[in-house]
């Protein structure tokens, strides 16, 4: 049995982009478990 898991990832630094809803968009139609991520809101400094 073969599990797909497709991640969207969106490097636009503006809120709900075009390039948001263009990558949602894609996630959708995958029909499959899917994951989007914001690189402007993941927090890569740590302390």
């Amino acid at each position: 049995m073969i599990l797909l898991f497709v991640l969207g990832v969106s490097g636009s630094p503006t809120k709900n982009a075009n390039t948001d809803k263009l990558v949602k968009a894609i996630l959708e139609a995958t029909g499959t478990d899917t994951e989007f991520i914001k690189l402007s809101d993941v927090n890569m400094l740590q302390r």
